[in-house]
């Protein structure tokens, strides 16, 4: 067992080793994504959005990080990890704020598309004084 990910650790009980494999466990599926293959046979390679960049594309989209990740099908800590830069941003949300930020009747076809396959309640696009 590696808790850390790296170096081995030794345990007194079993339920000490076996409650740390669920902690690494853990900490392996909440982290972010790693690809083993960057490049997955993809020939273009794509500017990366920094998390600055990204959050004047949800300004000038007029839209709530909240309300991305509701359209994106994504967790509001997921889109927090972009904007803080712990983790790169996927280029389809560059090309869906794009499309957002073009056309506000984009963000209004993305939320009906949305809504017509959730049961949650949506949140609300933009945020209140």
């Amino acid at each position: 067992m590696r808790p850390d990910g790296k170096t081995p650790a030794i345990f007194d009980t079993e339920f000490e080793a076996e409650l740390a494999g669920w902690r690494r466990m853990a900490d392996v599926l909440n982290g972010p994504r790693i690809r083993a293959n960057r490049d997955q046979g993809k020939k273009e390679r794509y500017e990366r959005f920094t998390g600055p960049q990204f959050a004047e594309a949800l300004r000038a989209a007029g839209i709530t990080p909240t309300f991305l990740a509701f359209i994106y099908a994504t967790s509001p800590h997921r889109v927090l990890t972009w904007l803080d830069g712990a983790e790169d941003v996927p280029h389809p949300i560059r090309v869906l704020l794009a499309l957002f930020q073009a056309d506000e009747a984009n963000i209004d076809i993305a939320e009906a598309a949305t809504e017509a396959v959730t049961t949650e309640r949506k949140p609300r696009r933009l945020e209140t004084g």
